[in-house]
């Protein structure tokens, strides 16, 4: 993560292009890591908003947000939070 700058990738995708941060994680995961590497989790300064993709069989991923809903996964199939 550190040679390829995914987070930074993530922020300027954000940043430059308007994405949110869960579409600009998606696509920084697929299209920038290589394949069965692993995944982020990336959270929005601006609302809080929770993305945690990844490009392998599974990551293991947890989140909690302010109003207690709460999220711990393993594989895709695994509903993420809900989001704002």
């Amino acid at each position: 993560f550190i040679r390829t700058v995914l987070p930074m990738s993530i922020s300027c995708r954000m940043r430059f292009t308007g994405a949110k941060v869960r579409q600009a994680a998606e696509d920084a995961v697929q299209n920038e890591l290589p394949a069965e590497c692993g995944g982020v989790i990336a959270v929005s300064a601006e609302d809080g908003e929770i993305a945690m993709p990844f490009n392998t069989t599974g990551m293991y991923r947890g989140a909690r947000k302010v109003d207690g809903s709460k999220s711990v996964g393993i594989w895709k199939t695994e509903t993420p939070l809900p989001q704002p």
